[in-house]
């Protein structure tokens, strides 16, 4: 991931990163995408209805949420990116910081409104 240079990119913290301390809770499944470049972390997985132990960037699974991909101090790519075949870590209890898409462009959220 790489660092921001103006301060308007860190608005709170990293996408992909736990926010807080306090309860957490999380599951490791293999990361799959037809599209690599979705393969971002703070972003919301699904599971794949014919493997459950695959997850798929946003809708692309078709079935149960499968969490936020978090580490990714640990498991990125050099890139940024998970890495479509490789184990991810998919927190479903906790707080994280994630991405939000506005338009066509992902953006980190930053809790607040204009």
């Amino acid at each position: 991931m790489a660092i921001p240079r103006e301060i308007h990119d860190m608005r709170a913290g990293v996408p992909g990163s736990v926010a807080y301390v306090g309860p957490y809770r999380a599951q490791v499944l293999t990361v799959e995408t037809d599209t690599p470049s979705n393969a971002m972390f703070g972003r919301a997985y699904t599971r794949d209805v014919d493997n459950s132990g695959v997850a798929k960037p946003g809708l692309e699974g078709g079935g149960e949420f499968a969490g936020l991909a978090v580490s990714h101090l640990a498991l990125a790519n050099e890139n940024g990116l998970l890495e479509p075949g490789r184990p991810g870590e998919f927190m479903t209890m906790g707080t994280a910081w994630v991405r939000v898409k506005i338009g066509k462009t992902w953006v980190p959220a930053d809790g607040g409104g204009d």
